[in-house]
């Protein structure tokens, strides 16, 4: 048994593609002493009980400059795109963000999905309605 893990008998059996983690790892031999071990079980700890950042209950995305606020297996969400910065000593602050309330539904076309939009001028303003959007469109059901 590997240090503790009780669902795999032995991970040294595996060569080459680990199927439940999706990634690739070097085959090595593991036992109690080897640093390999934490460093394992550390990982494998991440990849089970890791949580994304969440605020008033729902899950925030970031991609580049926009924002996903809600979750996708929803009827909506909210996509709030960060339009200009400026540099507050070394921090970019955003000083133009646009938020709109889209449905999810993969088969109606993109310009069609936006239900609501607006644009503000801070972060926090835009989560705030965010927030409010989002509750409101998901209690309507």
């Amino acid at each position: 048994m590997v240090c503790g893990l009780s669902f795999y008998k032995d991970l040294t059996k595996f060569q080459g593609f680990f199927p439940h983690f999706g990634f690739f790892y070097l085959p090595f031999v593991v036992d109690k002493t080897s640093s390999l071990c934490y460093i394992l079980i550390t990982l494998l700890e991440v990849l089970f009980l890791a949580k994304t950042l969440e605020y008033k209950g729902h899950p925030l995305q970031r991609k580049d400059n926009i924002i996903y606020y809600g979750s996708f297996a929803d009827k909506y969400i909210i996509q709030m795109q960060i339009l200009d910065t400026k540099k507050v000593k070394d921090l970019d602050v955003a000083t133009k963000v646009s938020v709109s309330l889209q449905l999810t539904d993969p088969n109606i076309r993109t310009r069609d999905k936006i239900v609501k939009k607006t644009e503000k001028d801070s972060l926090y303003s835009a989560i705030d309605v965010a927030a409010v959007w989002l509750e409101r469109s998901l209690a309507t059901r």
